[in-house]
């Protein structure tokens, strides 16, 4: 429902899970669905209210030891997504670099650690914040975070991922 623009029909299904996940006390089926929310707010252009839920989902991360460290970029990434969409990019990317910080210490490229589900949302968010870097024409920083996402997204043979880079990195040297 989410895809095709239905959001009232969207926000209600996943407010049914929500309640579902809350009733049987799965924390990180409720964080996901606040992450959901937060993703549909933002299809719906309710930032705000994307920004609310991202943040109720990523407290409750905080407060559950077993939620995975890809759950907590998830919903951090939902905030990020919200913030960059209102303009404000430098919320954008402090979400997006405390999503980095969820998947660990990644600047010794311990990749090989992580699923390939997860290393796709990794590339994903190095894209992500190349891509703000981009809005504000610090051009340096987004092609330094864009082949990061590239060397990553050439590793895990995403194609789809791979010709999103190399789209966005082609634009650093206009």
């Amino acid at each position: 429902n989410q895809d095709i623009g239905i959001y009232d029909e969207a926000l209600a299904y996943n407010e049914r899970a929500l309640n579902i996940s809350k009733m049987i006390s799965d924390s990180s089926r409720i964080i996901h669905h606040y992450k959901d929310n937060a993703i549909i707010y933002h299809d719906y252009k309710k930032y705000d209210k994307g920004i609310e839920n991202g943040n109720i989902g990523y407290s409750l991360s905080k407060k559950h030891s077993k939620v995975k460290p890809s759950e907590v970029a998830d919903v951090l990434n939902s905030i990020a997504v919200n913030y960059q969409s209102k303009q404000q990019s430098e919320r954008a990317l402090n979400f997006h670099f405390k999503s980095l910080n969820a998947f660990g210490d990644i600047q010794k490229n311990n990749i090989e650690l992580l699923t390939y589900e997860d290393s796709i949302k990794l590339a994903k968010v190095m894209n992500s914040i190349g891509g703000i870097y981009l809005e504000t024409k610090n051009f340096q920083k987004a092609k330094s975070w864009l082949i990061r996402a590239l060397h990553l997204n050439t590793l895990l043979a995403d194609d789809f991922e791979l010709a999103d880079n190399l789209n966005n990195l082609g634009t650093t040297f206009s």
